[in-house]
């Protein structure tokens, strides 16, 4: 494997992407790195966005209750978290190149089981393959940021592929709805499965990132063990919860946002396509926002504004979020904003806390945030007055914890690359 010059030191030279990357890809070059890890990084979007529209037929082509149905929507999101926390250390041993073509080829053949599935059994267990698959695929994206990236254009290169990650939940409600306008669901997973197939061309002409001599020694239990080790520091534990807590409202939103704006507000689905779409494209201005920002304040600095702005954000939501849509929208899409803008910073400065474990902290990170934005997605659904009050406390509530957390963590724990 070779590595560009200025590796060791952090530092790019020239411009352009392809002075982003530290480690050659002869085969696939700087853009097609790119795209593998922008595919990595929606797999999980579009395998559970895309669906919902297929949703409501299913139980009565399988001759079954919505119940029965949702159990496929839980059972994939099971199984992408525990493909979140396995793959990522199974990574540090074995490589990344291994984990992307297995992930890819596992998402790939249950994509392409749903699409086949007789009965809502399968459906499930198939679901179940998908979510193993996209999952591991997922977790490399951050793993594979620390290999390639000079250490300066990291967050360059994470706010580009969060940008794509941002605008995934758009894209796949609308595609899927497009495809079952013309033809029976099963072309849902059909496209997906094609999707897998691109991947998986890609991943085969990846090349490795991670040198033998720096993969963990021992066995895939000593690997997984990895996980408590690198969790249990206090700056990394901390830090990481901070972080992962600003997605807790985000997927508040996503479960409840539907009623509030056709039965709250009394909108048309096509309607509320619209302002969910908006509110995604202005959250995909938030990775941008993120590079502008450090480029003028420090880590520290940038954290502690975009959590009390992220609060405020939560008490402007109580203050006129049932003002109306427009209102609403506004309210929630300052949030969006900030959360989105988040995430690069975020998965940055946990990499910056181990020289190794890369892998590791891809899982750690991709784990927590998928668990807290369960916990939001459940909350939401507590009796509150309405669910504007409810997600307008989320936001607030999580937001100002997570604000005081951080600024005692910044007085008795060390984080690197925040200063």
């Amino acid at each position: 494997m070779k590595r560009r010059e200025g590796h060791t030191a952090g530092t790019s030279k020239g411009k352009g992407i392809a002075s982003w990357v530290c480690v050659e890809q002869p085969r696939l070059g700087p853009h097609g790195l790119i795209a593998l890890m922008v595919l990595a990084t929606v797999f999980g979007s579009i395998a559970s966005d895309m669906y919902t529209p297929a949703v409501p037929e299913l139980p009565a082509y399988f001759g079954t209750t919505q119940a029965a149905i949702s159990v496929t929507i839980t059972a994939f999101f099971a199984a992408y978290a525990v493909g979140f926390l396995v793959f990522g250390p199974v990574s540090d041993k074995y490589g990344r190149r291994p984990v992307l073509i297995g992930g890819s080829a596992l998402f790939m053949v249950g994509c392409f089981l749903c699409s086949l599935a007789p009965t809502v059994g399968l459906l499930v267990a198939s679901r179940i393959v998908q979510a193993l698959g996209a999952g591991a695929i997922d977790t490399m994206c951050t793993a594979l940021a620390k290999d390639c990236f000079h250490d300066d254009r990291r967050e360059q290169a994470l706010s580009v592929i969060q940008t794509m990650f941002v605008i995934a939940p758009i894209v796949g409600p609308l595609l899927g709805g497009f495809i079952l306008s013309a033809l029976p669901w099963h072309f849902i997973f059909v496209f997906q499965g094609l999707a897998g197939v691109l991947c998986l061309v890609l991943s085969f002409l990846f090349q490795e990132t991670l040198p033998a001599d720096e993969r963990l020694e021992g066995t895939v239990a000593h690997a997984l063990g990895r996980l408590e080790v690198v969790g249990r520091r206090p700056g990394f534990a901390l830090f990481l919860v901070v972080m992962a807590m600003v997605n807790l409202p985000f997927m508040a939103y996503l479960a409840a946002g539907s009623y509030i704006y056709v039965d709250l507000f009394g909108l048309t689905e096509q309607e509320y396509t619209y302002f969910f779409a908006a509110s995604a494209l202005t959250a995909a201005l938030g990775p941008s926002l993120s590079v502008a920002m450090l480029k003028c304040v420090s880590g520290r600095r940038y954290a502690t504004t975009q959590l009390a702005a992220a609060t405020l954000a939560g008490v402007l939501m109580l203050l006129i979020g049932h003002a109306g849509p427009f209102a609403f929208w506004l309210a929630f899409a300052v949030f969006a904003v900030l959360e989105a803008s988040m995430r690069p910073f975020a998965a940055n400065v946990l990499l910056e806390q181990q020289e190794g474990d890369s892998g590791t902290v891809s899982s750690l990170y991709n784990f927590a945030c998928s668990m807290l934005g369960v916990v939001g997605s459940a909350a939401i659904m507590a009796p509150w007055p309405d669910y504007i009050w409810g997600l307008g406390t989320l936001m607030a509530g999580a937001e100002g914890a997570m604000m005081v957390l951080w600024l005692v963590l910044q007085r008795h724990v060390e984080v690197k690359g925040i200063d």
